[in-house]
């Protein structure tokens, strides 16, 4: 494994950079293959470029300040990293299903990443 020395040590550098809503490093971390897909809101990407400027217009217009909270577990096994962790923050518009303008959001998530080498090739986003 490259600078990150493991899977999990890829997942938390990957979720540093965009709670610091650094996108472009962000975007680094995903394989060209890579596929992302939120289970509970129906929404999925088969583009990394497309994932990260929804999630980048999400923290601009929906969310700002959006962070994850402390992990409560991370569980790596095989190529899989499993990373448990409420997300949230206060809502800046309606999103249908989440939550109201002026409403905190908080969803308590359970993501698991699938690695391929040095990047993440599958975000599957649970909760």
């Amino acid at each position: 494994m490259p600078e990150h020395g493991s899977r999990s040590a890829l997942v938390e550098d990957l979720v540093d950079a965009c709670d610091a809503e650094d996108f472009a490093r962000f975007r680094t971390f995903f394989a060209d293959d890579f596929r992302f897909c939120h289970h509970d809101r129906c929404f999925s990407f088969d583009d990394a470029d497309a994932c990260v400027a929804l999630l980048e217009r999400f923290a601009r217009e929906i969310i700002p300040a959006r962070r994850c909270g402390p992990r409560r577990r991370l569980v790596e096994a095989g190529n899989a990293v499993a990373r448990e962790q409420p997300r949230g923050g206060l809502v800046r518009q309606d999103s249908p299903g989440m939550a109201r303008a002026g409403e905190h959001l908080q969803l308590d998530l359970c993501t698991v990443f699938v690695c391929d080498g040095a990047t993440v090739a599958e975000y599957h986003d649970d909760g």
